[in-house]
C-alpha cells in the first residue's frame, strides 16, 4: 500500500478491510510517502495488532511512482497487488483472484469488476473490459492499448516475478499504470472476474461524463501554468509504450508491427493533448524558460543565463533536447511550426551551433514564413561569421 496523507480518505477502514480478507495468507506492506496527517499513527496501530503488517516511512516525498515500485521489491511473496488506501476491497477479493490464477499459470494479472461510487452518491460498474486471454502476446497488447480506460486492473493481483521485470515509467510519464498493464499483456494473459469485489470512490475531479473526466485530468498539464516547467506527459506515455515493445522478447518483425500500431492507436487517441504540450513547450523555449520540471516538484523561477547557473541551464537544455527527439518519433503527425526551432535554441545553448543551423534550415524548408526561425538563423549565422573572421585575423 503506497500512500500519502490517507487519513481523510478512509485509510483506517480500508486497511481493516484488507486485513479481514477471507484469504489470510497475506502480508501488508505500507510505504508512507512522508505523510503529515495521522497516517503513521493509524499504520503503526495496525502493525501492533497484526504481525502481517509491515510499515515503512520516507522522510521526504519520493513521488508516487518511486514509492509504489519500492513495494514490489520489498514483498516476499510470489503474488503481489497494489492497494489504494482510499478504496475498499470486499472480503473475497484476494481468494477469488488467487483461485483463478492458480488454475491457469499463464495468467500474470487477475482483477475483478469494480464499482465506482461518485461524490454525489451515485454508482456504476466501471467500464474496464480489458480481459486479454488470447494466446498471442500481440493480440493481448493491442487489445489492452485499444480498450484501456480506467486502470482498476492495476489494483489486481500480479505474479511478482513478471511484475519485477517491468520497465518502470518515470514520474513525467502520464499514466505509468497504463504502460505497466500494457507490458504485462505482452508477458502473459490478463483475466477479469465477473464478480464486483472492488469499490473505488471518485471525488469531484471524476465525472460520469467521460469528456469532463478527461478535461479534469488534463488540467494537471495545463498550457497556462508555467510553474510546471517543460514536460511532455502524453508524448512520454507513448514513448514508454514504444520502449516496452523494443525491449520485449518478441521477434523483430513483430516489434516493427507493434511499433507502428502503437503510434496509430495511441497517436490518434492522444494527439490533441500531445499537440498542446508541444506547442506549450515551444512557447516556453522561445521565452528562454528552460526550467525543466521532473515529477511533482515545481519551480517557477525564470533561470537567467548567468555564470552561476550555466551548468544547470545546459543540463535542462540537454534534457529537453532528448524529449524533442522523442517527440519527433511519437508524434509524426504534428505539422505546425516550432519543433526544429525549439531544438535549435537548445542546441545553441549547448554550443552545438552547426546542428542548430541545420535544425533552423529544416524548419524553414517546411515553414518558409516562420519568422522566429528566420530571425534566429540570421542571428546565428552572423555570430558564426564574426567568430570565423576573428579566428582568421
Amino acid at each position: 500500500m503506497p500512500l500519502f496523507n490517507g487519513e481523510k480518505h478512509g485509510l483506517e477502514k480500508n486497511l481493516d478491510a484488507i486485513l479481514k480478507q477471507d484469504y489470510e495468507n497475506i502480508e501488508v506492506i505500507i510505504s508512507d510517502n512522508a505523510s503529515t496527517d495521522r497516517t503513521a499513527e493509524i499504520c503503526l496501530a495496525a502493525a501492533a495488532k497484526d504481525n502481517r503488517v509491515r510499515y515503512y516511512r520516507h522522510e521526504r516525498n519520493m513521488g508516487l511512482v518511486k514509492n509504489g515500485w519500492r513495494l514490489v521489491h520489498l514483498c516476499t511473496t510470489p503474488f503481489f497487488k497494489f492497494a489504494e488506501h482510499g478504496d475498499f476491497h470486499k472480503p473475497s477479493y484476494i481468494r477469488a483472484c488467487m483461485k483463478r490464477m492458480l488454475e491457469d499459470e499463464s495468467i500474470v494479472l487477475c482483477y475483478p469488476r469494480t464499482l465506482a461510487v461518485h461524490e454525489n452518491g451515485e454508482s456504476e460498474i466501471a467500464n474496464d473490459h480489458i480481459e486479454a486471454m488470447s494466446e498471442s502476446p500481440i493480440d493481448r497488447y493491442l487489445h489492452v492499448i485499444s480498450e484501456l480506460c480506467f486502470c482498476n486492473a492495476g489494483y489486481g493481483i500480479f505474479r511478482t516475478p513478471y511484475l519485477r521485470e517491468i520497465k518502470v515509467a518515470n514520474e513525467e510519464c502520464r499514466g505509468s499504470d497504463v504502460v505497466m498493464i500494457a507490458e504485462m499483456a505482452i508477458k502473459g494473459k490478463i483475466a477479469q472476474l465477473d464478480e464486483v469485489l472492488y469499490v473505488t470512490y471518485r471525488d469531484k475531479k471524476w465525472s460520469q461524463n467521460m469528456e469532463q473526466q478527461v478535461a479534469a485530468i488534463n488540467r494537471m498539464y495545463t498550457m497556462n501554468d508555467p510553474r510546471r516547467g517543460i514536460t511532455f506527459p502524453f508524448c512520454r506515455m507513448i514513448g514508454e509504450h514504444l520502449e516496452l515493445v523494443r525491449f520485449s522478447n518478441l521477434g523483430e518483425n513483430e516489434k516493427v508491427f507493434l511499433y507502428q500500431k502503437t503510434l496509430d492507436i495511441l497517436g490518434k487517441t492522444y494527439y490533441p493533448r500531445m499537440r498542446d504540450e508541444i506547442k506549450r513547450a515551444i512557447e516556453l523555449i522561445h521565452q528562454r524558460r528552460l526550467d525543466h520540471n521532473w515529477g511533482d516538484s515545481t519551480d517557477g523561477t525564470v533561470r537567467q543565463l548567468d555564470q552561476k547557473k550555466k551548468v544547470l541551464y545546459h543540463y535542462y537544455s540537454a534534457e529537453i533536447l532528448k524529449r524533442f527527439e522523442e517527440v519527433l518519433c511519437v508524434c509524426p503527425q504534428f505539422d505546425e511550426p516550432g519543433i526544429q526551432y525549439a531544438r535549435a535554441i537548445c542546441l545553441t545553448v549547448l554550443g552545438r551551433f552547426d546542428e542548430a543551423v541545420t535544425a533552423l534550415r529544416l524548419e524553414l524548408a517546411r515553414f518558409p514564413e516562420y519568422e522566429r526561425a528566420k530571425r534566429q538563423l540570421y542571428a546565428l549565422e552572423q555570430a558564426l561569421s564574426h567568430n570565423s573572421q576573428g579566428k582568421n585575423q
